[in-house]
């Protein structure tokens, strides 16, 4: 038992790894290495499969149950928890499932058992560790850009808070709850961005008529022509990039060299911008430098692609930038036959890349050059299917936004429960269950301060010693 680093109630222990743990170990990888892997038999855990949000098993090995009987000692079992002890995703924690079978691990990964493992204490001890309270001695441990791995003792001198059991239950619920609030969050994205891709895929080579509703080949083969990029509406043209954009403001790319930031200089947009708020970070150039570029300066509606390095990314300039582009951009004007928001889910598409990525040059680093990009041609509809076309596409990325955003305020909310819950800053009463909890969650914001959750100030009792409440040593067992 050891002091904690930081204030804890005084009702809560001062624990180690060690002291809990009756296993802190890892395995080894199996004589003949990825050789000796097979398709089936005995599920093999790797770093790439610890994982924060658990384990991860889209690349999982499997060993051969003999293999598996000479590493019986590594051998793990529901409710451990495991942690990367050595590479990149050194630190990185969760706890094994119930039922989850028969399971070994190789020396990356470090399995710690209780001496009476639960599904509670597991997901509370994985919290501890993921938290700051256990990222925090890992980081220190690794100063200095030290990452050869953690050892065992390292492990086991691991600080642990550790409250009454009842409570470890109580925090433990809470934290799943929002873990599993996160997970059905993240599977809707998932859905929203699948459904999203087919319903790009229909919109771009069907279309939606005048009454809003998609095309259909096969009902309606009449309503469909012959194209040199396939099957398109009648209504549609196969037109060139040159096309349908403004004469008088041909595609072209920006300033070749922006020089040093000039604090009251012209704003410059480069690749990384696109994906920004198109204000903060700006490059600024000199304004004669600009002067010298004014054929490149873009408004509201001007279509950007990154034409250089990083190849096809697109956006559309927003209402209140005013500035200029960097070289690694092109510009495209769009003429009063093409909508912008239309054009950038276009060129954004599977098909509006592919045929972006057949026009690049270069091996070393690849180049979109202006003439071939001018040449490019995509199917477009009149302009009012395009207003219906970009309506529908621009609603559905709102909502998967939406979504999105709410993912965010979840890992937020996670990260303070995180620390109030595990520092005991905030208490959990006895009456809070997880029906009381589940509410919570569903509220927008997190109020430590009030409500069933209440903030407390550590030793309020003015003891202020770590209270050991187990006098008794816990079995160490077969640790490595």
């Amino acid at each position: 038992m050891r002091e904690l680093a930081y204030p804890f109630p005084a009702d809560w222990d001062a624990k180690t790894v060690g002291d809990i743990a009756c296993h802190v170990g890892s395995g080894a990888t199996p004589t003949g290495g990825s050789s000796v892997y097979s398709k089936t038999g005995i599920t093999f855990i790797r770093s790439q499969n610890v994982t924060f949000k658990g384990l991860l098993l889209d690349d999982v090995a499997f060993i051969e149950p003999r293999i598996h009987q000479q590493m019986a000692r590594s051998e793990i079992f529901p409710h451990d928890v495991l942690l990367n002890i050595t590479g990149a995703s050194i630190g990185r924690g969760c706890f094994v499932p119930h039922g989850f079978g028969i399971a070994n691990v190789n020396q990356h990964v470090c399995a710690i058992r209780l001496p009476q493992p639960s599904h509670e204490d597991a997901v509370f001890l994985a919290g501890v560790l993921a938290s700051h309270i256990g990222q925090s001695q890992i980081d220190r441990l690794n100063a200095g850009g030290n990452r050869e791995g953690l050892n065992y003792q390292q492990v086991r001198s691991f600080s642990v808070p550790w409250p009454m059991p009842e409570e470890r239950k109580r925090i433990a619920a809470i934290l799943e709850a929002v873990d599993e609030t996160i997970a059905k969050t993240e599977a809707v994205i998932a859905k929203l961005k699948q459904v999203r891709a087919g319903l790009l895929h229909d919109l771009l080579t069907r279309g939606l008529n005048e009454h809003g509703q998609l095309r259909d080949p096969l009902a309606h083969p009449e309503q469909f022509q012959d194209s040199p990029l396939g099957r398109i509406p009648l209504e549609w043209e196969v037109q060139s990039l040159e096309s349908v954009t403004d004469p008088s403001t041909p595609i072209c790319y920006g300033i070749v060299q922006a020089m040093e930031f000039v604090p009251d200089g012209v704003p410059v947009l480069t690749i990384r911008d696109l994906l920004g708020d198109y204000s903060t970070g700006l490059h600024r150039t000199a304004r004669n430098i600009d002067a010298n570029y004014a054929r490149s300066r873009v408004r509201p509606d001007d279509v950007l692609i990154s034409v250089k390095g990083t190849i096809g990314r697109v956006a559309v300039v927003p209402q209140h930038f005013q500035g200029n582009i960097s070289r690694d951009l092109a510009r495209v004007r769009p003429n009063n036959r093409v909508r912008a928001r239309f054009l950038v889910h276009l060129l954004r598409s599977p098909r509006g890349q592919r045929i972006l990525e057949q026009a690049q040059v270069g091996t070393t680093r690849a180049e979109l050059s202006i003439a071939p990009l001018k040449r490019l041609s995509f199917a477009f509809p009149l302009p009012t299917e395009q207003e219906r076309i970009a309506m529908v596409l621009d609603e559905h990325d709102a909502l998967i936004r939406s979504h999105e955003h709410e993912f965010e305020r979840l890992g937020q909310l996670k990260s303070g429960l995180m620390t109030d819950l595990l520092t005991g800053r905030v208490r959990v009463p006895e009456h809070f269950g997880v029906r009381r909890h589940d509410a919570a969650l569903s509220s927008r914001a997190h109020e430590p301060a009030s409500g069933p959750l209440r903030p407390e100030t550590a030793h309020e009792s003015g003891d202020t010693s770590p209270h050991s409440k187990d006098t008794s040593p816990h079995s160490k067992g077969d640790t490595p």
